[in-house]
């Protein structure tokens, strides 16, 4: 079978407006406007411009294209059998992003006698790349807020391509920023794993007599006979066997940071970087980065037939933003 593994994202989508106010740095203050009026506007916008294909054309010559696959007005529950009207009673949207291309540098070639053939297309055609995403409207306690999950390809449009969506919405001094959701505390993240098989430390200190005798085993004059020094740069790996859990306590993996922070704040540590790799069992091993931590997922998909590769991309996205969505909400509660 035919497979493929990918990579899903989350981010925040925040609604603000412009006040045409200009900041002392030159930039201009916004407003942050309430997300029932963005999800009114995306609602009007939808409503008014999407086609009988459920397609939308936006941005710079309309290059850019929104494809509604999918929504409802239950989160925990996608599969609709009739599609729900689009109100302000979604609170879910599946769909494509599309771009489109100049494929000039693009071709068909027979596997087996090597052929080449060109692409063909009618003159009123693009060729668009495209990807998915779904968008979900959540409350935090009072706070409301907006979700995204997007699955990464390389050629793909980027899912801050959204922003230009303002253009076709009520006010043109509307704005939309979308950002990575970041774990704010991925020590504890960390410790909810099952399996932390990894952790890797590496700082960059400034040269000194006394840390190189410490580390490299230098005598102060074989020290003081190097030259154009920038920097020493240390790196720290623990790694286990293979998808086993190195630390029997995870509490250690609070201490091994705080020492070792510790240990190059004090010698004026910079360009620090501190990861982990670890999973749940049914999970496939992930990258945590303590200082910057970008919640993602990674999944494995089969791509075989194309109409059940968009359904099992649907419930795949939808089964891992279910699985971190605790986490990703507790981490925009702020």
């Amino acid at each position: 079978m035919a497979k493929k593994d990918v990579t899903i994202y989350f981010y925040e989508l925040q609604f603000a407006s412009n006040t045409g106010v200009q900041n002392p740095d030159g930039t201009l203050q916004k407003k942050c406007e309430d997300l029932e009026l963005f999800k009114k506007e995306l609602v009007n916008v939808l409503s008014n411009h999407i086609n009988e294909f459920n397609t939308l054309s936006f941005g710079t010559d309309d290059k850019y294209s929104i494809e509604i696959i999918n929504r409802g007005t239950s989160i925990n529950n996608i599969n609709n059998i009739k599609l729900c009207p689009i109100d302000e009673n979604i609170n879910y949207i599946f769909g494509k992003i599309g771009e489109e291309r100049n494929i000039i540098n693009y071709q068909r070639r027979n596997k087996t006698t090597l052929e080449p053939k060109d692409l063909e297309k009618s003159i009123d055609e693009i060729f668009e790349s495209f990807t998915y995403f779904y968008l979900f409207f959540e409350k935090v306690g009072e706070k409301k807020v907006v979700t995204i999950a997007f699955l990464n390809f390389q050629s793909a449009p980027g899912i801050r391509q959204l922003k230009m969506l303002t253009s076709l919405m009520g006010n043109p001094d509307y704005i939309i920023d979308i950002e990575p959701i970041v774990s704010l505390d991925c020590i504890a993240l960390l410790m909810g794993k099952q399996i932390v098989n990894t952790l890797n430390y590496s700082v960059s200190l400034p040269p000194d007599d006394a840390l190189s005798s410490e580390v490299f085993g230098l005598k102060e004059e074989e020290f003081d006979a190097l030259r154009n020094l920038k920097s020493l740069d240390l790196t720290l790996e623990l790694k286990g066997t293979r998808s086993k859990d190195v630390f029997k306590d995870k509490n250690v993996i609070r201490v091994f940071y705080n020492n070792l922070k510790n240990f190059t704040d004090k010698r004026n540590g910079y360009n620090l970087s501190v990861s982990a790799k670890a999973k749940n069992e049914d999970e496939k091993m992930l990258e945590y980065n303590f200082l910057d931590n970008k919640f993602i997922s990674k999944a494995t998909l089969n791509f075989e037939n194309e109409i059940a590769w968009q359904l099992e991309v649907e419930k795949t996205m939808h089964i891992k933003y279910m699985d971190m969505r605790m986490e990703l909400l507790k981490s925009l509660k702020g």
